[in-house]
């Protein structure tokens, strides 16, 4: 009797059994559900086939010699469907030859009629732990590709330094936001593509963040471009004290540059127009008193006799207010 937890982790693998024996097919399948597996069966080589392709088993116990297929150009197809499931042949006519031949197709294992049930459940839990050590080596693999991608196709610069500011690593990235390859800066001082005016206060900035495993608050500089041009950058800085041999700090770079020179614009135009509104509630006021002006100036010009010192005072007044 298998123990609980072995049960449990068998339990996790599927198991496909392509056999056109009737009756061994029923005994493989009384074997490998006390085993704690649930199998699935087929007594010909399409419909193990169809199975596969549906399920995408762990291990697949396959008879080398199937009435409606070759034994290996199932395996060849097999294989085509599932590059994870690990294949064991079994079969009652054993050669070198189709042994070499079932190899060839990357089985994982090869049984001879009759095997003994103990035998055969060793070599299906070793196909099972094989496959579980493929499955999780997959998952890395993919979980590597996903995180690449990621890092060359994001607009954001990735960088790791070490203590002394040196560039450790940089994301593809770096092409498109600066024109540099990754191996142009690897190996140099971050501080060298940096602004004499921002290097001091980007030194600090960084030597803060080495004592610091939570993010900084950003800070902004101006970064050359390998085309001479000045970016500005807006830096994110988290401490890597305790996560990695260099130490050093994880840094994340956003181009700005676009940003700021929009938010300088809709200020300046902000700016004008609070001018405008100023010089037009102050012509509107004078343009008030300038009426009032003009009004009293005509009504006094009734009063005065024509050719008086007088009039002739109040006409340059309303002259004057015209102007």
């Amino acid at each position: 009797m298998l123990p609980a937890s072995a049960a449990a982790a068998s339990g996790e693998i599927s198991v496909v059994v392509i056999e056109d024996d009737s009756q061994l097919l029923r005994t493989l399948r009384d074997i490998l559900n006390r085993r704690g597996y649930q199998p699935l069966t087929a007594n010909s080589a399409r419909e193990g086939l169809a199975l596969v392709a549906q399920s995408l088993p762990a291990v697949a116990l396959v008879d080398l010699k199937l009435p409606d297929m070759d034994g290996v150009e199932v395996i060849e197809r097999l294989s085509a469907l599932s590059q994870l499931t690990q294949t064991i042949v079994l079969t009652g006519n054993a050669s070198i030859e189709s042994a070499l031949r079932a190899l060839r197709q990357r089985t994982y294992d090869y049984l001879v009629k009759p095997v003994p049930p103990e035998k055969l459940l060793t070599t299906i839990d070793r196909a099972g732990e094989r496959w579980q050590r493929r499955r999780a080596e997959e998952a890395l693999r993919q979980s590597e590709e996903r995180a690449q991608l990621l890092l060359e196709h994001i607009s954001d610069v990735v960088m790791v330094v070490d203590r002394a500011l040196v560039i450790r690593y940089v994301s593809p990235s770096v092409r498109h936001l600066l024109a540099y390859q990754p191996s142009e800066l690897i190996g140099r001082s971050c501080l060298e593509v940096v602004h004499r005016e921002d290097a001091a206060a980007t030194e600090a900035f960084l030597h803060d963040a080495l004592g610091h495993a939570a993010p900084l608050p950003a800070h902004e500089l101006r970064v050359r471009s390998r085309g001479g041009d000045w970016r500005l950058l807006e830096l994110g800085a988290t401490g890597l004290s305790g996560r990695s041999d260099l130490g050093g700090v994880l840094l994340t770079g956003r181009d700005v540059t676009e940003r700021r020179r929009i938010e300088q614009a809709l200020h300046q135009v902000q700016r004008m127009d609070s001018i405008g509104q100023l010089a037009g509630g102050v012509a509107h006021d004078f343009n008030n008193i300038l009426t009032a002006i003009l009004g009293f100036s005509e009504i006094l010009l009734d009063d005065a006799a024509p050719g008086s010192e007088r009039r002739l005072d109040l006409e340059a007044i309303q002259k004057a207010a015209q102007h």
